[in-house]
């Protein structure tokens, strides 16, 4: 029973570090750049633009659909267009964490 408590404890101070260090505001990558200014400009409309570390390259393909989504639920529109999109997940997609 000991050795599963400490386990626990072991499991939640990792859990804990790790969204320490997942809270700490981090500067966007290339940030100068026409694909980042677009992304902050076009996406913190509604909130602050996320670290394109946040998620992997389909994640972000996923967030951006379903953005464009809300968005035209919101009456914004156009949200994006065909060559901003492009452009945007472009940069998310150099940028985005690797992996799963």
């Amino acid at each position: 029973m000991k050795q599963s408590k400490k386990l626990a404890y072991l499991a939640l101070c990792l859990a804990l570090s790790i969204l320490a260090v997942a809270c700490v505001k981090q500067p966007l990558p290339e940030a100068e750049t026409p694909p980042a200014i677009l992304y902050i400009n076009r996406c913190s409309i509604c909130h602050p633009a996320y670290h394109p570390q946040v998620h992997n390259y389909t994640g972000w393909n996923n967030v951006v659909t379903r953005m464009e989504k809300q968005a035209d639920d919101k009456g914004i529109k156009p949200f994006l267009s065909e060559d901003e999109k492009t452009v945007i997940l472009s940069y998310l997609k150099k940028n985005a964490r690797k992996g799963f």
